[in-house]
């Protein structure tokens, strides 16, 4: 496991912006759902303060923003170099909903617009561009060659199964 200092994210010159507490209680719903060990360490600590959350067995840091694109993927870029971990940047943009833009390390660059799509227990995290894989979230972020529906109706259902999952997590979050 990689520690950092927790100085690397020290308040007074801060890393990341500060996030509402509304966006926080979304990151944290989100890394509920994927039900995985999260850092608590003093560095992983400091990480959730800046609304972050680093789960070092799945390789993952969640982060979130009310920023549109590309904004905050800078700082995010720096966060998923420090702790050599995949990224995904949350982004609650008023009156849009919540998107995902995901930064896989074996891949160049930000892949955008992904929506999170829950269906028999399955968290999958869907493109809105269909010339996208889709990702699968089991312990880590896994690109996949195919979607897991079958229909646009099926695709729906699964959208909206997490979006109320997510709500919910949310909820008791604050």
């Amino acid at each position: 496991m990689h520690l950092l200092p927790a100085a690397c994210f020290d308040k007074r010159q801060p890393l990341l912006p500060c996030p509402s507490n509304v966006l926080k209680s979304q990151v944290f719903s989100l890394a509920r759902l994927l039900d995985g060990q999260v850092e608590l360490s003093p560095a992983g600590r400091a990480l959730i303060d800046a609304g972050c959350v680093h789960m070092p067995l799945a390789r993952l840091v969640i982060l979130g923003t009310s920023c549109a694109r590309p904004l905050l993927r800078n700082e995010a870029d720096e966060v998923g170099l420090l702790l050599s971990c995949d990224m995904l940047l949350l982004r609650c943009e008023v009156g849009q909903g919540i998107s995902l833009d995901v930064c896989l390390t074996h891949k160049e660059g930000w892949l955008e617009g992904y929506l999170p799509w829950l269906g028999n227990h399955e968290l999958w995290l869907v493109p809105s561009d269909p010339a996208l894989n889709p990702i699968e979230v089991s312990g880590g972020l896994f690109e996949r060659a195919h979607f897991p529906f079958a229909s646009a109706q099926a695709r729906s259902a699964g959208l909206d199964a997490a979006h109320r999952v997510l709500s919910d997590l949310a909820r008791w979050s604050i």
